[in-house]
């Protein structure tokens, strides 16, 4: 049964490739004609994927990971600077480790030296995630903000306007776009306060996954997808215990579903 280090290597890697293929058109054969730095990443992140429960290779293939981010500077999003200081916080917490346990860049990593990357690895994003949906809260109290006609209601309203199968009144419209800043800052706000605080770690996942997916849902050019792929997928330090119970879950579905086909 896999642990939180391999399920969080394996969440890491196929989310990292599926942004990564997307980003190349969704063509597999594009993102390998890409730059060295693309092209290793992509071996090493699908290497990662297979077999998360290799250390040293979750190692190279984040080390990969900030050397093409560093690749791509400076035309970069928020959420690529969110990622690799996550991809960062993995790094040092192998470190940290190796360095009561040299052999842990020679060998197979044990279970302790596992749950001790895991753990620092989880303390920091935890952390990280606290400070920078704080942040995105902080810095959205201004009164450009709260201009019905910034983005949150723009956010807002085409979410009604798409999903929505009969058109609003003017009146639920114009309500909607006035609440939009306050409601953005409350989610923003809880979800750091939630993070931070202990005891309150599967709301804040159930709330990040609402407002991520959210986002995700909104028409374009504002489905911004790629902003909760890198969020939600680091999640599971906060539910480590569940993860893990989900990922056997789906692993016996998929095995299941292979069983039943090939027979």
């Amino acid at each position: 049964m896999a642990d939180p280090l391999a399920v969080y290597g394996r969440l890491w890697a196929l989310s990292n490739l599926a942004l990564h293929v997307t980003f190349h058109g969704g063509s597999l054969a594009g993102l390998l004609q890409s730059g060295w730095a693309q092209r290793a990443f992509t071996v090493l992140a699908a290497a990662s994927a297979v077999a998360p429960s290799n250390g040293r290779l979750l190692v190279a293939a984040h080390a990969a990971s900030i050397w093409q981010f560093s690749q791509m500077l400076p035309a970069v999003f928020d959420a690529d600077c969110w990622a690799v200081h996550h991809d960062a916080a993995f790094l040092l917490s192998a470190a940290a480790v190796a360095v009561g346990s040299p052999r842990l860049l020679l060998q197979a990593w044990t279970g302790e030296e596992r749950a001790a990357v895991f753990a620092g690895l989880s303390q920091c994003l935890r952390v990280q995630a606290a400070l920078w949906y704080g942040g995105a809260f902080f810095w959205k109290l201004n009164r450009a903000f709260f201009e019905p006609s910034n983005c949150p209601a723009l956010f807002f309203l085409q979410l009604v306007d798409y999903w929505l199968p009969v058109p609003l009144p003017d009146s639920a419209l114009s309500f909607i776009a006035r609440s939009a800043p306050h409601v953005t800052e409350a989610v923003e706000g809880g979800l750091a306060a939630m993070i931070w605080l202990p005891g309150f770690d599967r709301a804040a996942v159930v709330l990040g996954v609402l407002l991520h997916w959210l986002i995700g849902i909104t028409p374009p050019p504002h489905n911004i997808a790629s902003y909760g792929t890198r969020c939600v997928s680091r999640y599971v330090a906060l539910l480590p215990h569940e993860s893990v119970a989900v990922h056997a879950r789906l692993a016996s579905l998929l095995r299941g579903s292979a069983s039943t086909s090939t027979a």
